[in-house]
């Protein structure tokens, strides 16, 4: 009876022991499981941060190529606006000295007229497809960022120590 009560002491002592021994393992596991997920999380928020640094860019700059070929195309406008009443000046000053040439005169008058409106008509066209794709741009760096933002919502929801 002695023997028996000493024997389930000791197995008593082993069981607790290997309980305690089991507790600290699981403690250790959780901890390893947290630190893991937080190093995972902070690598998708780094890679987050970095992929819509590098989509911000590319966007500002093709926007500023778009508005820098807008300038350009207004730049050339003018010029030809310049050209234009240059020569408009110079057939009206012949035109007033040479009686026998006017209707040639009226005739490069009316062609370069036509030519100005066509170029205004292109200009237009230019310009409307420049700002057409600076719009798309715009929308399409909208829907790219609730793309990430629903994807950082999901990420949040499966570890919220992120948060």
């Amino acid at each position: 009876s002695e023997d028996a009560g000493t024997e389930i002491k000791r197995l008593t002592a082993k069981v607790q022991d290997l309980s305690s021994k089991l507790g600290r393992e699981e403690q250790a596991r959780r901890r390893a499981v947290t630190v893991a997920a937080d190093e995972t999380q902070r690598r998708i928020a780094k890679h987050h941060k970095e992929v819509m640094q590098g989509l911000t860019s590319k966007h500002n700059e093709e926007k500023k190529y778009l508005h820098k070929a807008a300038e350009d195309a207004d730049t050339e406008l003018n010029r030809l606006k310049g050209e234009f009443q240059k020569q408009s000046q110079e057939l009206e000053k012949e035109k007033r000295g040479r009686h026998q040439d006017e209707e040639d005169h009226d005739a490069e008058i009316q062609c370069l007229m036509s030519e100005n409106k066509k170029l205004k008509q292109d200009y237009e066209s230019i310009r409307t497809q420049l700002e057409d794709k600076i719009v798309k741009l715009d929308a399409s760096n909208r829907a790219l960022q609730k793309k990430v933002d629903r994807f950082m919502a999901v990420a949040n929801d499966h570890n919220p120590v992120l948060v």
